[in-house]
């Protein structure tokens, strides 16, 4: 995942809105990266981290995996003014 979010706002909020909203199948939320550049508005940062998502009843369905994600970058656009990159 890589967004874009206004500088202050921590890599713990964006991580807990992922995991209230990835239910039982969001496993963990991983940082990967920071970056500033020409590419990123001012008073922003870029992050990029990962989602793992597991089942450990079964095998998780790509169209249910895609609608929970969707959920997840729906959440931190409305609750954290992010912007998807």
């Amino acid at each position: 995942v890589s967004i874009a979010v206004k500088k202050g706002i921590s890599y713990k909020k964006i991580q807990d809105i992922c995991l209230e909203q990835g239910g039982d199948i969001l496993k963990s939320v991983h940082f990967i990266e920071q970056y500033l550049g020409d590419k990123i508005q001012p008073g922003f940062i870029g992050l990029v981290f990962s989602c793992h998502y597991q089942s450990n009843v079964r095998t998780l369905r790509e169209d249910e995996v895609s609608a929970v994600h969707e959920r997840i970058l729906q959440s931190l656009t409305r609750d954290l003014a992010a912007i998807r990159r």
